[in-house]
């Protein structure tokens, strides 16, 4: 990595502390440039706020975030009177040294000491000029849970430095003293930007799935990873044609009347429902087994489950960050969830919508509960939003049938990724 640049872990922050904006901003910025970079801006932008919910969960929230920062040592510059020779103003110290054990949230970690491969802190004042990348790690704060989700972001004008490998390395580390066993990344091929060499070199997975040696997915193995699955992400752009909703509602009507719909938004249950809290239960239950069920190739699979606490926390934070959770969930006769749906509207861009579980229970399959639950969803789209613009949802590329259902109503693929997985 360039001597001009430091990695910093972000310190973990307690419910009542608030992330400095600067920062989160900073992060943001990253994060929106690459989607320039990719040409995905008008679907996918990050706010300061997102990344400030993340660092500051509720007490009950299990799903967790460490943050690490790639800063210009510049920043760190300080004459003998303590000013910043860049500005002329004030400036503020970092702390050197990793977080405190009393940070952290998993007994597993407080065996790691100071002396451990940990990033060092970051200072709490950040200008957002001198941000050039992050790493997020993200993990279930549960001790059966060994696998975290791990992403890299390097400034779109500071590449081929080895910030990337150096913030990778600092959230490695440290998902290594939290007890995790397995990190998960993603990383992004673009159709028309694929060179013929690149496709020459894919790598294949057993199920007859490639995927190209884009310069990302190169940089990953160099890291250790593996490719084990190839997804689509899929886009469809509001309004529905009317043939679209006119097969979406065709089909959603063929689902047997035994069967009940229910659509929710965040924690506001529906009213209708004798006892939400045995309800919320059973989609807890069916929930936790989505990862297990959704076809995830080579990938080793681990289901995280959620109390109602647990889960409440969840959503309270995304309404924190200005998101809000649609739900949809099919009910049998004994009052059972057999199938549901969860979307999210994004704080920004405005109007766009991520769809990221639809499940139905092995047991229930065949009677057009996947069809109900997509019509349940747009119905709340377009109920509680003035001007929709898209909803993506990301499929793998062996899961023909829900492909084939997406694209007859109006879905197209418009990036193709690659999900990548590192044993530490």
């Amino acid at each position: 990595m360039a001597e001009n640049i430091v990695v910093f872990e972000i310190p973990y922050a307690c419910p009542q502390s608030q992330p400095d904006h600067d920062l989160m901003l900073a992060l943001a910025t990253v994060f929106n440039r690459e989607q320039e970079h990719l040409g995905t801006a008008a679907l996918s932008e990050a706010t300061p706020e997102e990344f400030s919910a993340c660092l500051n969960p509720s007490p009950d929230s299990v799903v967790k975030h460490r943050i690490f920062v790639a800063l210009k040592a510049s920043a760190l510059a300080e004459d003998a009177s303590g000013v910043d020779p860049t500005t002329g103003a004030a400036s503020k110290a970092p702390k050197l040294g990793v977080a405190d054990d009393a940070s952290r949230d998993r007994s597993t970690a407080s065996n790691a000491s100071a002396n451990s491969n940990t990033a060092p802190v970051l200072p709490h004042e950040v200008r957002v000029r001198d941000v050039v990348g992050y790493a997020s790690l993200m993990y279930w704060d549960q001790p059966e849970a060994k696998q975290g989700y791990l992403s890299v972001f390097t400034d779109v004008d500071y590449r081929r430095q080895g910030i990337g490998s150096a913030l990778h390395e600092a959230a490695a580390n440290r998902a290594r003293t939290l007890g995790l066993s397995i990190v998960e990344g993603w990383v992004v091929a673009i159709s028309d930007r694929i060179t013929p060499p690149q496709r020459e070199a894919a790598v294949h997975l057993p199920n007859g799935d490639s995927f190209p040696m884009v310069p990302e997915l190169a940089a990953t193995m160099s890291w250790g990873y593996e490719l084990g699955n190839v997804e689509y992400m899929n886009a469809l752009h509001f309004p529905m044609t009317e043939d679209a909703i006119a097969i979406l509602t065709a089909r959603a009507a063929e689902m047997p009347s035994n069967f009940q719909v229910y659509s929710w938004l965040d924690a506001d249950y529906p009213p209708e429902l004798a006892d939400p809290a045995k309800f919320m239960e059973s989609f807890l239950r069916l929930r936790s087994y989505a990862n297990e069920e959704i076809p995830a190739g080579e990938l080793s699979v681990e289901n995280h489950s959620h109390t109602l606490a647990s889960w409440e926390a969840l959503v309270e934070r995304d309404v924190r960050a200005g998101k809000q959770l649609l739900n949809a969930a099919i009910c049998d006769e004994s009052g059972q969830v057999v199938a549901l749906s969860t979307a999210q509207r994004q704080a920004r861009p405005e109007g766009v919508f991520h769809q990221d579980t639809t499940l139905v229970a092995p047991s229930a399959r065949g009677q057009k509960l996947g069809w109900a639950l997509k019509a349940a969803l747009h119905k709340l789209i377009v109920s509680t939003c003035d001007q929709p613009r898209a909803i993506l949802t990301w499929n793998a590329v062996s899961n023909k049938s829900m492909l084939h259902i997406n694209e007859s109503i109006g879905f197209h693929p418009f990036l193709l990724e690659g999900v990548v997985q590192l044993r530490l």
